[in-house]
């Protein structure tokens, strides 16, 4: 399995990319980042300090802030931002979003992807705790 590294895409010190990654134009990963085989980072996504399961989907315009990690074949979607976040197995958010402080799994959420669209998870310690924050009414 061949790696593959776009155009422009940073590679900080201390990260460990597996056979199979993708990162796509423009993509950045700070220090102590690890990739699994087979994940793909879309363009403009940055990675600090996270890690990224095998065959995940990040991005694009996504962000993993330190201590984020993202389990095999979940999916962080367009302009997504994690802070010390865990998405398992399967676990999606698909776009729009922010989940800090917050642990989300496929199962707990029917096995259907978290609802990005203005939705906003914080400081929950675990799924079984979380609660999305209902949007205001839509104009």
């Amino acid at each position: 399995m061949a790696l593959v590294i776009g155009a422009g895409a940073v590679v900080g010190e201390g990260c460990v990319l597996h056979p199979g990654v993708v990162l796509y134009d423009d993509v950045v990963l700070g220090e102590g980042c690890e990739i699994h085989a087979g994940a793909v980072l879309h363009p403009f996504t940055h990675v600090e300090g996270a890690r990224v399961g095998p065959g995940a989907l990040v991005g694009p315009f996504a962000r993993l802030r330190p201590s984020s990690v993202v389990g095999a074949g979940a999916h962080v979607g367009n302009f997504v931002e994690l802070k010390n976040a865990t998405l398992h197995e399967g676990a999606k958010a698909n776009h729009l979003a922010y989940l800090g402080d917050v642990e989300a799994e496929a199962r707990r959420l029917g096995m259907k992807p978290v609802d990005g669209s203005r939705t906003v998870f914080l400081n929950l310690p675990t799924a079984s705790a979380s609660a999305p924050v209902a949007p205001g009414p839509k104009k």
